[in-house]
C-alpha cells in the first residue's frame, strides 16, 4: 500500500482492500484464488439475481 500511497505504484482499491485483508489473515490468502475469484462468483451471483 505504502507504494501505491508514493506513487510507486498504480492505485487499486482492490488490491488495497486484498492487503489488508492478507495482513488480518496473516498472509495466508492468494490474490487469485481466495480474492479475485471470489469477488467474481459473487458478481455473477449478483448479475444474475439483478436480472443482468
Amino acid at each position: 500500500m505504502s507504494d501505491m500511497l508514493a506513487g510507486r505504484d498504480s492505485l487499486s482499491i482492490k488490491r488495497a482492500v486484498f492487503l489488508a485483508e492478507w495482513a488480518y489473515y496473516e498472509g495466508k490468502l492468494d490474490y487469485y484464488i481466495d480474492f479475485c475469484n471470489e469477488i467474481d462468483r459473487i458478481k455473477t451471483i449478483i448479475r444474475f439475481l439483478c436480472g443482468k
